[in-house]
């Protein structure tokens, strides 16, 4: 597993939040979920230096998100966390361990209790209910240490009960983040068939999210389309042998049907002719090429013989006067 690392500067670098948050790297199932254990390796990587926590993340393991988040509060610089698209469940517990936390205007942020799934005796449950609360109340502890002054811990239990969803203006009412400056980022993929109260903008700018995404793959099939239209296009070329110069070879098809010669120049219907698509067609086009090569190499030997016939009658011609010229010379 690899985190999305970037350096800003030789005293600041960035750490992306993607996906789940996972207990170890045998619990990821894609490269943008993180666990403890890398994190650990990152944070020991830029010791000292400022940290920037990107996160667009639906949660995961509540144990896997508080101790990221322990070592977070441990890191030696300051770590300021920026809500891009969603921080949901966990990670909103990985937000709150930073020093700060910055929030985009249309981006989203929910509260809710964890929970687990148990089998066992009514023991076995009543255990598990007890842990779940602990679990709570540390969640609410990683909170508090960000509410604005006027917020009770009774108002930040009261909102995780009922699974509370808020914007990135709506937040400012309950805690002291900072609010940046708008900015349209995708959400995370999340099975949002989890939760209960999702807010109805959220629902609508997702529906729109998923139009665009449908939109854009008729876009692309409408190109695709295009191809395979101009590839099928193309395949109308076939090698045919021209029936008025006998020339053999490729010729292209117009848009009323007709091929055309490149040699000579003729246009024909293909139903004029039988395409050359068996072995004897094949052996007329051999001929053809074959005859074609007699033809032109007759040509070139007939032209040959006429500029030496040409060259033989000057050179005799030029020799008889000579000859006169020289029995004339004798006389005065």
């Amino acid at each position: 597993m690899k985190f999305d690392i970037k350096n800003l500067s030789e005293e600041k670098a960035q750490l992306f939040f993607y996906g789940d948050i996972c207990g170890s790297e045998i619990d990821a199932w894609s490269m943008d979920d993180q666990f403890p254990s890398a994190v650990k390796d990152f944070l020991k990587d830029y010791e000292g230096k400022e940290i920037e926590i990107h996160v667009n993340s639906g949660g995961g393991s509540c144990f896997a998100g508080i101790c990221i988040g322990e070592m977070i509060k441990q890191h030696k610089g300051k770590v300021v966390a920026i809500v891009d698209g969603l921080s949901a469940s966990i990670a909103t517990l990985i937000c709150c361990s930073a020093d700060e936390v910055h929030i985009n205007p249309n981006s989203y942020w929910m509260m809710h209790n964890s929970w687990c799934t148990a089998m066992g005796n009514k023991k076995d449950l009543l255990e598990t209910a007890e842990l779940l609360e602990k679990m709570d109340n540390t969640i609410t502890d990683a909170y508090m240490k960000h509410v604005k002054e006027g917020i009770s811990r009774e108002q930040i239990v009261d909102m995780m009960n009922k699974e509370t969803w808020l914007c990135g203006n709506e937040i400012l009412d309950y805690f002291d983040f900072v609010l940046e400056k708008e900015e349209k980022v995708a959400y995370a993929k999340v099975d949002f068939n989890n939760y209960k109260n999702i807010p109805q903008s959220l629902l609508d700018e997702l529906k729109e999210e998923k139009e665009d995404e449908e939109q854009e793959e008729e876009t692309i099939e409408e190109v695709e389309d295009k191809c395979d239209d101009d590839k099928e296009k193309k395949n109308e070329a076939k090698e045919l042998k021209c029936p008025q110069c006998d020339y053999v070879g490729i010729m292209e098809q117009d848009e009323d049907g007709f091929f055309i010669c490149p040699e000579c120049g003729v246009k024909f219907k293909l139903e004029e002719q039988d395409e050359p698509n068996t072995d004897d067609d094949m052996d007329d086009m051999e001929d053809g090429c074959k005859k074609k090569e007699e033809q032109d190499k007759c040509k070139e030997e007939e032209k040959a013989k006429a500029e030496l016939e040409e060259a033989q009658a000057k050179a005799k011609l030029e020799l008889a006067f000579l000859q006169a010229k020289s029995f004339l010379d004798n006389y005065k």
